[in-house]
């Protein structure tokens, strides 16, 4: 009889149990799995703006190109550091975005990260794609993903001039439907462009070409919309053949935009660099003329014409100009070009590639302005001149280009900003909205810019004034002078919404996580109980692990960082993310790659072969086993005429891995061996083999930059062996010496050592009663003081409101922190160190009851009051009790029965 009534009440409970926790009582968390990781994305759709025409060429204002980093390839193996050193990162993004730039263009080569059997995408090489879009995007910028390399020069797979041009359509897409499913929950900030500048190499007739091109613009569109979510109504940018405004505005070309199934989304895409400033890497043109501004004047008077003066916009999605040590005549053409675009509606987007070297003689020949490392601007009249073009007002006169842009002064005196004054002190936002901020400068004629920035991206963005409420918080937005003569500053403060049902709770597909760097994790949140409310997210620590705007968290460096969800109406849920790569014998793939053999773009890799340390080890290159397909369809039956043959990470090159697990690492060849014949390497000391974060020799053999070994002749950039008229194998052996592990050094803000904290005490009491729109304080105690960061969060943001992001102890171990009353209730405040100590307290905001927009506009016809979150605790208690009793009272009476039935 007892077990039997132990057993009815646990299945009673248990059925109590699972319909409360349907109806929403009991927490989710007390039910789920503590740690799980999943990399399956089931983003919810983000809101979605439509915009008309001007407002979206307004906002995406002044542009920038990520050039040379996710296009950068060797045949078609594409890689971020290949062309450039720098793993791009958020400092750089918002150092762009804060000089005054809301466009971030990112060039994609896709190439061999592409499954030919269904069209499928490399996971960590989109992921990666995806983690940048999402740095921009955290700041509003606007982003233009692209389809890059792939079409170039007719040596890709995206060949307009292919024999079997049906199987490109078909390729293309596969590639795109691939490309727009990853990102359709995403918002009208990212931009689709379908290609680059693909040609034909004259292999068409140009009306033939056009025919290829209008055909995969078309594809692409429908491709696009067929994915649905916000991919249904996004812009799409559409590019003409070489992207060449000449030829695209020739009517009897036959460029045209593709049919689309949503009015005036889409965009026209054209490129320029005029020959001497912008292509030619010389010193023979180092000067800027009127000659070139009225020439350019005249170009874009005919995108004028054609497109934006009908409503169409245009995308300059490339201009520039080299370094040549001519800082005035490159400012001067940079504000030619900002200047007529602005005048003919079109958004200008830099092209910089990421890399330079202010050493080299005569000049370096780079477009780089902005140092990726640091983020610092290396030609500061340049960038000042790109903004004036773009922000001065000079009126408009876009019917004659040609006379507006003698307005332009070259090497003009920048007259300083003395005032900034904001029509605002403090904004009052709910979430979502967008409010714009009017400013007026003195003196009046002053063509000094102003620009903005916000202390936290995740409360509120701000581009030229126009400000969006992102989360729930405060923030300050900052004006500024570009001279940095002034700033001015108000505060915003959103708060919840209110007005649409409130969410009960928040789902996340993880109770914490643990991680490996550069791991990651979607958290999928959904706003429980609520059709309408979405979750936004945001990280403790950023230089621990990053969270993105659709809640997809990335680990960069070890620690622990807390990620905080709050629903739009204001409920929060916390998970612990610890980051920890435990440090283990080196284990490395390393393959002998030969590039461009006769002149075909093609890249042929050895077998791989297990790096685990330091010593000498030996690749080879077996034309007998290793000639590819594509090598012998382009007629390839030896090793000769090369570009390179080098030594390259194995998993890098097939996108297994973003990186090599070495940051330091040198090399010496000790033989080289064709056809059986040793060869005379002339290297003598050991030298670097990281190219950017990959291990990438670059040699023995290389037709640009010189090989290593004597028996070689060069024709150009082609490179022979003397000793074999051609060789079907070759080995290279070499030693490695003075490797670094990546990861061995802590990176800034990471943790470097592990301190743990004792205690996490309460200085005084906490904070108990706070007003609607006050301040309190809090003052804990951290010891040891060391102890990492501690950080804070409120169980409902919309009653109370803490900053999420880690503190640093004071050197005593005092750690401060204020909390803001946003509305009516009662939430509990956490602190919490990285090794879980705790200090918890309850906050009442205002009367303590709280009450929805919704409710109180109930109150004023039915007079009673609604509770806007779930049900009050005395009610949950009473629910609850209920149940129990209705339990006890559903078991006696059974027994009873049984009882009765006995006698």
């Amino acid at each position: 009889m007892r077990k039997s009534f132990f057993k009815k009440c646990r299945r009673l409970v248990a059925s109590t149990m699972c319909a409360l926790l349907v109806a929403g009582l009991v927490p989710a968390a007390a039910m789920a799995d503590t740690t799980k990781t999943t990399t399956t994305i089931e983003s919810q759709q983000q809101p979605f703006r439509v915009l008309s025409v001007d407002e979206m060429v307004a906002e995406m204002g002044n542009g920038y190109n990520l050039g040379n980093t996710f296009d950068g390839h060797t045949a078609f193996s594409p890689n971020e550091t290949l062309w450039q050193p720098t793993v791009t990162n958020q400092k750089y993004i918002d150092a762009i975005h804060d000089m005054g730039f809301n466009t971030l263009r990112v060039p994609v080569t896709w190439g061999n990260m592409i499954n030919d059997e269904d069209y499928s995408i490399n996971e960590t090489w989109i992921s990666r794609i995806q983690d940048v879009v999402d740095y921009a995007i955290s700041q509003d910028m606007y982003v233009i993903l692209n389809i890059h390399h792939d079409g170039a020069e007719q040596t890709g797979w995206l060949r307009l001039a292919s024999d079997d041009i049906e199987s490109v359509y078909t390729k293309f897409e596969g590639v795109w439907k691939t490309i727009a499913e990853r990102f359709k929950d995403y918002d009208e900030h990212l931009i689709f462009e379908s290609m680059n500048e693909v040609t034909d190499n004259s292999a068409l007739e140009i009306t033939e070409c056009y025919n290829r091109i209008n055909r995969l613009n078309q594809i692409f569109v429908d491709t696009v919309r067929s994915t649905g979510s916000n991919n249904a109504e996004r812009w799409l940018s559409i590019p003409g053949r070489y992207t060449n405004i000449d030829n695209m505005t020739k009517e009897s070309n036959g460029f045209k935009l593709p049919e689309d199934s949503v009015k005036d989304r889409l965009f026209v895409a054209v490129h320029q660099y005029t020959g001497g400033m912008g292509l030619t890497a010389s010193m023979s043109s180092t000067e800027c003329t009127e000659k070139t501004a009225e020439d350019l004047a005249g170009l874009f008077q005919k995108c004028y014409d054609t497109w934006t003066s009908k409503g169409i916009p245009v995308i300059l999605g490339e201009y520039g100009t080299m370094n040549k040590n001519n800082d005035v005549d490159r400012a001067y053409e940079h504000e030619i070009y900002t200047t007529v675009c602005k005048a003919a509606g079109i958004v200008p987007v830099y092209w910089d590639n990421g890399a330079y070297d202010l050493n080299e003689e005569p000049a370096d020949f780079c477009y780089t302005l902005v140092d990726r490392e640091d983020g610092h601007i290396i030609y500061p009249t340049i960038i000042t001149a790109m903004l004036r073009g773009h922000y001065i007002d000079r009126g408009v006169d876009s019917d004659n280009l040609v006379d507006y842009v003698k307005k332009i002064v070259k090497d003009a005196k920048v007259n300083e900003i003395t005032s900034i004054k904001l029509s605002e002190e403090k904004l009052e936002l709910t979430i979502g909205d967008v409010k714009s901020v009017e400013y007026s400068v003195e003196p009046a004629d002053s063509n000094d810019v102003v620009t903005w920035s916000t202390s936290d991206r995740s409360v509120a963005t701000v581009y030229q004034g126009k400000i969006i409420a992102r989360g729930i918080g405060k923030a300050t937005i900052t004006a500024v002078s570009d001279s940095g003569s002034q700033t001015a500053s108000l505060t915003v403060v959103v708060k919840a919404d209110s007005s649409i049902t409130p969410a009960t709770g928040i789902k996340l597909s993880a109770e914490s996580l643990e991680l490996a760097k550069s791991e990651y994790a979607y958290l999928n949140g959904v706003a429980e109980g609520s059709d309408d409310a979405y979750v936004v997210y945001k990280s403790s620590n950023p230089a621990v692990a990053t969270v993105s705007r659709i809640g997809k968290v990335v680990a960069v460096s070890d620690g622990t960082a807390y990620i905080t969800a709050t629903a739009s109406t204001g409920v929060t849920k916390t998970i612990k993310v610890v980051v920890s790569t435990k440090a283990g014998e080196l284990k490395m793939n390393l393959a002998l790659c030969i590039y461009a053999m006769m002149g075909k773009t093609i890249n042929e890799v050895g077998q791989p072969v297990e790096v685990t340390g330091e010593g000498e080890y030996t690749v080879v290159y077996d034309c007998a086993t290793d000639l590819s397909d594509a090598a012998k369809d382009a007629g390839i039956d030896g090793i000769k005429a090369v570009g390179a043959i080098y030594i390259k990470d194995y998993d890098v090159l097939m996108g297994n891995t973003p990186q090599s697990p070495v940051s330091a690492c040198n090399v010496l060849f000790t033989k080289v061996v064709v056809d059986g014949q040793e060869l005379t390497i002339t290297q003598t000391e050991p030298k670097n083999a990281m190219k950017g974060t990959a291990l990438d020799t670059g040699d023995p053999v290389n037709g640009w930059d010189g090989s290593s070994v004597e028996e070689v002749s060069a024709n150009g950039t082609q490179v022979s062996f003397t000793t074999s008229e051609n060789p079907q194998r070759v080995e290279v052996t070499f030693k490695l010496s003075d490797i670094v592990m990546e990861g061995a050094e802590s990176e800034e803000g990471g943790s470097s050592e592990t301190v743990e904290a004792e205690s996490l005490e309460l200085s005084g009491e906490a904070p108990s009663k706070l007003e609607v729109g006050a301040e309190a304080e809090c003052t804990l105690k951290l010891t040891p003081a060391e102890a990492g960061i501690v950080s804070v969060v409120s169980s409902d943001a919309s009653v109370a409101y803490v900053d999420v992001t880690g503190i640093t102890a004071d050197s005593d171990g005092t750690v401060k922190f204020n909390i803001t009353g946003m509305g009516d209730g009662t939430a509990t405040i956490t602190a919490m160190t990285e090794n879980g100590k705790e200090v918890t307290f309850d906050i009442t905001v205002g009367s303590g009851e709280k009450v929805s927009e919704n409710d109180k506009n109930d109150n004023n016809t039915k007079g009673d009051k609604e509770v806007e979150k779930g049900f009050p605790q005395w009610a949950i208690i009473a629910i609850v009790a209920v149940v129990v009793v209705v339990i006890v009272v559903i078991i006696v009476v059974s027994v009873s029965k049984k009882k009765k039935a006995k006698i």
